[in-house]
């Protein structure tokens, strides 16, 4: 089930303007705040505009998989 939207498409589609000009000045908590909204929801926002997924990837791993990923840890390999 997913929640009603806090932003409208415009508000979304300004805000991924703003955020891709000021996400490196560190003002995004100021952002959140003026809008009345989290970093969840600003991140979402701009992940929407741009046609990026924005719910969490997540995958189980097989058997296989995990054994895997324990001989390359034990052997001291590095795990991509």
């Amino acid at each position: 089930m997913s929640r009603k939207r806090v932003l409208s498409e415009s508000q979304e589609i300004e805000l991924e303007r703003w955020y891709s000009d000021y996400q490196r000045i560190g003002t995004v908590d100021e952002k959140c705040k003026e809008l009345g909204i989290s970093e969840d929801t600003l991140r979402d926002a701009v992940r929407r505009v741009r046609g990026l997924d924005t719910k969490p990837l997540k995958r189980k791993l097989s058997e296989a998989e995990i054994n895997q990923l324990i001989d390359d840890i034990s052997r001291g390999t590095k795990v991509a």
